[in-house]
């Protein structure tokens, strides 16, 4: 299974698509889910939709988050988030401590909420160059790739 936040495309696609088991953390509560469309494809494939965890994601060891669902983290075969915000150090601690395979598309910095991101040259993290480096800095095994779309389309991934 996948553990995933967001809006839940990559959940509704790994689900329903591929056959692979997700769950959608996002804190917000959207009154549909998925649209006409992919409600369609799940009837016709007779598949559910993904779970949706409306929680904030938190990889502290001490969060509520990591208390209430542990279980869903450590059954969680790889972590997968698109434009995570706040979460996306916490998608790729949680993979690390885990030693699962992760991939995600970072988009803001946030470095009013993380003013203690420093990279390992002792400068904050305020950029979004910033937010990757500091984030491969955290274990020489994360790769980075460009995605073929428009925007912040660099994901970060690591497969140990």
């Amino acid at each position: 299974s996948t553990a995933g936040s967001g809006k839940g495309a990559i959940a509704f696609e790994l689900q329903v698509e591929c056959g692979i088991k997700a769950t959608l953390i996002d804190p917000l509560i959207r009154r549909v889910s998925f649209d006409s469309r992919q409600r369609k494809r799940m009837r016709k494939q007779g598949v559910c939709a993904p779970l949706h965890i409306a929680a904030a994601f938190s990889a502290a060891a001490n969060s509520a988050f990591c208390r209430e669902y542990a279980q869903v983290l450590d059954m969680a075969s790889c972590f997968v988030a698109m434009h995570p915000d706040q979460a996306t150090c916490d998608i790729v601690d949680a993979a690390l401590a885990r030693a699962q395979p992760f991939a995600v598309v970072p988009c803001c910095v946030f470095s009013e909420l993380f003013p203690h991101r420093r990279l390992r040259s002792g400068e904050p993290v305020t950029t979004y160059e910033h937010l990757l480096a500091f984030i491969q800095e955290k274990d020489e095994r994360i790769r980075r790739i460009q995605l073929p779309f428009q925007g912040r389309n660099t994901v970060l991934f690591c497969t140990p």
